[in-house]
């Protein structure tokens, strides 16, 4: 099985993922005119036509509303963790996956992308939205772990997937940053070749010295 493979969401998801996106934008319009501080939930949710009742239903927090990034990587490394054993390493395995989503963002999921770079411009002078990403990261990571320990067995140690979970995050991290700041700067940029550019940073990092 493809590891980016899109595995078809039912009816119930579909609504769920539409609602999700439909407050995300409303709440991202409205931290850029307004600033995060002074957006309440109530305001997010009337401009989503909901109740701040179903908002909470949605999202912890008026932040987790545009910071929802986890749910492009849920059927792809779904599909990978279902697809069986690998012969490349652990780290590599799921970056090719990220690889493949980043991809997806790069081209038939472009606007996904636009609305990304306007998250990622606006947590630059937004130190909730910041702190909040740290901790979205750090609990996925976590859980991203555990189902790799449970889906792969004795194949990989709970240490192992966690260190390649945050690995792997860090370098999304880095690789949105790079990217966004290259766009902003009116460069011609992607995101699969930004993350490309990381990946080979860490590699290089992490290789022996060689003699000059």
């Amino acid at each position: 099985m493809n590891p980016v493979e899109q595995i078809t969401p039912g009816l119930r998801e579909r609504r769920r993922r539409a609602t999700e996106v439909e407050v995300g934008a409303a709440a991202l319009e409205l931290f850029e005119r307004q600033g995060v501080a002074a957006t309440t939930v109530g305001e997010i949710a009337r401009a989503a036509g909901i109740s701040e009742r179903t908002f909470f239903r949605y999202f912890s927090s008026k932040e987790e509303a545009v910071l929802d990034f986890q749910h492009w990587f849920d059927a792809p490394t779904r599909a990978w963790l279902e697809s069986g054993p690998s012969g490349l390493p652990l780290l590599e395995q799921l970056e090719e996956v990220c690889a493949g989503v980043l991809r997806e963002l790069d081209g038939p999921q472009r606007d996904a992308a636009d609305r990304l770079r306007r998250i990622r411009s606006l947590m630059k002078g937004e130190p909730s939205l910041r702190a909040v990403s740290a901790m979205l990261d750090h609990e996925q990571a976590f859980a991203l772990a555990k189902r790799m320990v449970e889906s792969l067995g004795p194949r990989v140690t709970l240490l192992e997937a966690r260190l390649a979970a945050e690995m792997t995050g860090m370098g999304l991290r880095a690789a949105c940053e790079h990217w966004s700041s290259r766009i902003e700067n009116g460069e011609e940029a992607t995101l699969e070749g930004a993350y490309s550019l990381v990946r080979g940073t860490i590699q290089a990092l992490a290789a022996p010295p060689t003699d000059a």
